[in-house]
C-alpha cells in the first residue's frame, strides 16, 4: 500500500513538472486526468502485491554475481539482440498466439494493435506532454508540441495532419473490428463456449466495444450531424473510458502489464541455457538449467511443498529438479502399477 502511494504520488510530480508545472493540461480533460491518476495506483497496488509472490519474486531477482557474470561473458550485443527478438515476437508480432490459432492471432493484433494506438495517443494530451498549437496561422497549419519543444509543423490539410487528427478513429476502427471478431469466435466456437466467463471474457470485449463506438458517433457527431447529441455522447464516452481504465486493474485486461513477464521468462531461459546445466539422478540427460532449478526449488519451499526424497546414497533431492520429465513420468507409472497390483 505505501508503495502504490508513493509510486502515485511520483506520477503525480512527473505530470506536473512535464506538463509545464501545469501550463499544458488541458481543464477539458481534467476527469480523464483524475480516472487515470486513480487506475495509476490501483494498477500499482496491485502490481507490488504480484511482484510479492514467490514465482515472480523469483523471475525478478533469480540472477546472483556467478550467473550475471557468465550471462555478460557472452558478450552485450548478443544480449541486445536476443532481448529485442523476445520482444518483437511476443508483443509485437505475438507468435505465441499464431502458433495456436490464426483466427484469434488476427484479432488480437487488431485489438492491441488499435488499443495501442489509443494509449499512445491520448495519454500524452490528458497529461499534457503533447499540445497542438495553431495560434500562429489562424488555424491553417498546427505546431506539435512535446514537453514544450516543438517537434513539427504542419498544414492541417496535409497527409501528416490527417493521420495525426485522425489517429484515434484509425484506432477505434481497428478495435471494433477485433472486438467483433473477437466476440463472433466465443460465441460459435465449441472449445471457446465451454470456457468463456461472462466477467473475465466477455466484459473487455464489451467496453473497448462501447468506447470505440462512442469515439466514432462523437466524431460523426461533429462532422457530419453540426454536433447534434454531442454533448450527451460526450458523456456517455467518458463513462465508458473510464470504467475500462478502471477495470484494467481488476480484471482480464491486467495481463497487459503481466506479458511483459514472459520476455523475462524467455530472457531468464536463454542466459539460464549459458550457465550449468542439471542432470537427471536416473538417466544423467541434462534437461534443465541450474539457475531455474534453484529458482523452482525455493518458490516451492516458500509456498510449504516438499517433493524431496533419499536417493540410494541417502542424499535428499528434489523431485522436479533432480529428475527429467521423462524418467519422472516412468517412475509415476511404476508406482500406479505397484498400487493396482500390476
Amino acid at each position: 500500500m505505501r508503495a502504490a502511494f508513493i509510486s502515485t504520488f511520483i506520477f503525480v510530480c512527473l505530470i506536473y513538472f512535464f506538463s509545464g508545472f501545469g501550463k499544458t493540461l488541458d481543464p477539458a480533460l481534467f476527469n480523464y486526468l483524475t480516472v487515470s491518476t486513480i487506475a495509476f495506483f490501483c494498477v500499482s497496488l496491485r502490481l507490488f502485491s504480484w511482484f510479492q509472490r514467490p514465482a515472480t519474486k523469483m523471475y525478478l531477482s533469480g540472477y546472483d554475481a556467478t550467473s550475471v557474470k557468465r550471462m555478460l561473458s557472452c558478450g552485450y550485443h548478443k544480449l541486445l539482440y536476443q532481448l529485442t527478438q523476445f520482444v518483437t515476437t511476443r508483443f509485437v508480432v505475438q507468435n505465441q498466439i499464431r502458433k495456436r490459432n490464426y483466427i484469434r492471432w488476427a484479432y488480437h493484433i487488431m485489438l492491441s494493435g488499435g488499443c495501442t494506438l489509443a494509449f499512445i495517443i491520448t495519454f500524452p494530451l490528458v497529461f499534457g506532454f503533447i499540445i497542438f498549437d495553431g495560434s500562429d496561422d489562424a488555424g491553417h497549419s498546427y505546431k506539435l508540441l512535446m514537453f514544450g519543444v516543438t517537434m513539427a509543423k504542419f498544414p492541417i490539410d496535409s497527409f501528416i495532419g490527417w493521420t495525426l487528427f485522425n489517429g484515434l478513429n484509425i484506432s477505434a476502427i481497428l478495435a471494433i473490428s477485433g472486438t467483433c471478431m473477437a466476440m463472433y469466435h466465443r460465441a460459435f466456437d465449441k472449445g471457446l463456449k465451454s470456457t468463456s466467463r461472462f466477467t473475465e471474457d466477455w466484459i473487455p470485449l464489451l467496453v473497448i466495444l462501447s468506447v470505440s463506438l462512442t469515439g466514432i458517433l462523437l466524431w460523426v457527431s461533429a462532422h457530419y450531424m453540426e454536433g447534434y447529441g454531442h454533448k450527451l455522447l460526450r458523456y456517455v464516452h467518458f463513462v465508458t473510458v473510464a470504467f475500462l481504465i478502471l477495470y484494467i486493474p481488476f480484471g482480464k485486461l491486467f495481463h497487459i502489464f503481466q506479458r511483459w513477464l514472459s520476455v523475462l521468462v524467455k530472457f531468464h531461459q536463454y542466459t539460464g541455457n549459458l550457465n550449468q546445466q542439471r542432470e537427471c539422478i536416473a538417466c544423467g540427460y541434462q534437461f534443465n538449467y541450474q539457475l531455474h532449478c534453484n529458482g523452482l526449488s525455493s518458490t516451492l519451499d516458500s509456498l510449504g511443498f516438499n517433493y524431496n526424497f533419499s536417493d540410494k546414497h541417502n542424499q535428499s533431492n528434489d523431485e522436479f529438479c533432480s529428475i527429467c520429465p521423462k524418467c519422472r513420468r516412468t517412475k509415476l507409472a511404476m508406482v500406479q502399477g505397484r498400487t493396482l497390483g500390476r
